[in-house]
């Protein structure tokens, strides 16, 4: 019940904005590790729990727009610059600014080239087929489709028996 509501909290604070949104959002999934790390320990929770929980909060923290961090906004940025044809390498978003200037205002990095690698920028693309604020929402299912994708995959290759082995509280 702690875990729930520690990572509910921490979901809560990134649609709030401010600094304490931040910190309450980092002290909330603090405490959530802390609870996870002393459930593992102490035998309460399986590997498939917790990936569960993984999925669980990561699926909450999916419609909050960018809140904790304005990097999602030059992801869209990005990708609405590629639909329209234009390299985002090659502009500073001040250079541009009138793309799309409600975004622009947003962005944190005007002064500066895009420097996220081209599989990144392959994914706002994607996201940029859908214009604003649709292109945040499929960029971030993208990525955190990977991040599952990631995690499905650890939980297939792990050694079941060594993971049980090496569990604190448990012998060898």
């Amino acid at each position: 019940g702690l875990l729930v509501a520690a990572m509910g909290a921490a979901v809560g604070c990134a649609a709030l904005e401010g600094d304490v949104a931040q910190i309450g959002f980092v002290a909330a999934s603090c405490l959530g590790m802390v609870l996870v790390v002393l459930a593992w320990h102490r035998g309460d929770v399986t590997m498939r729990e917790v990936l569960g929980l993984a999925v669980l909060f990561r699926l909450a923290a999916l419609p909050l727009l960018p809140g904790l961090s304005d990097d999602g906004y030059r992801y869209v940025w990005d990708g609405l610059l590629q639909v329209d044809g234009i390299n985002p390498y090659a502009f500073r978003p001040s250079e541009l600014a009138t793309q799309c200037p409600d975004l622009f205002e947003q962005l944190n990095s005007g002064e500066y080239y895009s420097g996220y690698p081209p599989a990144s920028q392959l994914v706002f693309a994607l996201g940029g087929l859908f214009g604003w604020p649709a292109a945040w929402y499929v960029i971030k299912a993208v990525f955190v489709g990977i991040e599952l994708a990631g995690l499905w995959t650890i939980s297939r290759v792990a050694d079941r028996e060594r993971v049980r082995q090496r569990r604190p509280g448990r012998g060898r």
